[in-house]
């Protein structure tokens, strides 16, 4: 009688979740899709890697099936995946009015909840007012581009002797050295940096992943690394206000602020690291495969670049003025954000029911920008 009972129950849940995953197909307004699998719905698919200059198997599947706009089930919630320009330019047009950023519940446990990419209103405001103050306090002053220049050269320099290299993993040694002693203070190959670099890259191979909180799943480990950086970060920031250094660096800024909690600064160190390290990194990749492929940009980047180091003594590093001479150099990288895929998604909420071009967006609906 027991187990009958228990079969019953264990009926009724499955029943209820298959019941909940499929309910939303019904609602009428909305685009065409599939919901996939119960649980997971098409998740894995969505997340399966492809190449950054491509929008991937899934995308292109979808879009021939359904169109640039279809609705899907990631993440463990409903939610309606655009590809469309229009209404890309639509949603975030609208932020904070119609929309809201809203990321699964899944990315907001890695991220922290004190992250600039899940947070609101004016929390929002607040933390992107310390980026902005990043900026600021670094912008494109001589001291911080002669740095820049300096970890360009060091890390070019390291790659003589060496028959091949993989240029995506330089790539990432190069905004994570810049960050390391322009935010932190701290020398790269430190064991503090290399501590953090390597919780780091288990934290990224679960920002984007099932959330399933088993032992040994990429999502668990990132939780975990999660908590091992903040972790260190306490540590060294109590040694840093015990013996503050000449050096003036950005968390100095973030130490005198008393309104920002340690997480919070936490929180600021990994979306500095995602901001920056990944996006970079990816970017550079990027030109370098594009560039490869056009003899004749690279001809233009060298005339350049050689017109600027031509007014320059061998060591001598570069400028700010040299920087803004840089105009055909600024005009490729333009071109490589629009064909490479940098940021595969955002996700927004809808805070209030919104019809655009025929098609229902309810309250509470998630909407996915490619």
């Amino acid at each position: 009688m027991v187990y009958a009972l228990l079969l019953v129950a264990l009926a009724a849940v499955a029943a209820a979740a298959v019941l909940r995953h499929y309910l939303p197909l019904l609602r009428g307004g909305l685009p065409k899709g599939s919901f996939g699998w119960p649980l997971i719905g098409e998740t894995i698919g969505f997340l399966h890697a492809h190449p950054s200059n491509t929008a991937g198997g899934f995308l292109k599947e979808h879009v021939a099936r359904y169109g640039t706009v279809f609705k899907s089930h990631l993440f463990g919630s409903p939610a309606v995946v655009s590809c469309d320009e229009e209404l890309n330019h639509f949603v975030l047009h609208n932020e904070e009015r119609l929309f809201e950023c809203s990321y699964p519940g899944a990315i907001r446990t890695i991220l922290g909840e004190s992250s600039a990419l899940v947070v609101t209103g004016e929390r929002h405001r607040q933390i992107r007012s310390m980026f902005l103050a990043l900026v600021a306090s670094t912008g494109l002053k001589a001291s911080y581009v002669a740095s820049v220049d300096e970890s360009a050269r060091s890390l070019i320099a390291s790659w003589r002797g060496r028959e091949t290299i993989s240029f995506c993993e330089e790539a990432r040694k190069f905004p994570y050295k810049v960050i390391m002693e322009q935010v932190l203070g701290l020398p790269p190959d430190g064991p503090v940096a290399l501590r953090i670099l390597e919780e780091y890259q288990i934290f990224m191979k679960g920002i984007i992943s099932l959330p399933i909180t088993l032992p040994g799943t990429a999502f668990s480990k990132a939780v975990k690394a999660r908590k091992r950086i903040s972790e260190t970060m306490e540590k060294f920031i109590e040694d840093r206000k015990r013996s503050p250094t000449k050096q003036a660096v950005f968390l100095d800024v973030l130490l005198a602020n008393k309104e920002l909690t340690h997480d919070d600064k936490v929180a600021f160190l990994l979306d500095s690291l995602l901001a920056g390290h990944e996006t970079t990194s990816v970017l550079l990749s990027i030109l370098v495969y594009f560039i490869g492929k056009s003899p004749s940009i690279i001809d233009q980047l060298k005339k350049e670049h050689e017109a600027i180091r031509s007014t320059k003594g061998k060591e001598e590093p570069l400028t700010p003025d040299d920087y803004r001479k840089m105009e055909y150099t600024s005009r490729v990288i333009n071109e490589g954000l629009r064909c490479g895929n940098i940021v595969k998604l955002v996700h927004r909420k809808v805070l209030k029911d919104v019809t655009y071009k025929g098609k229902n967006y309810r309250q509470a609906a998630d909407v996915t920008a490619e």
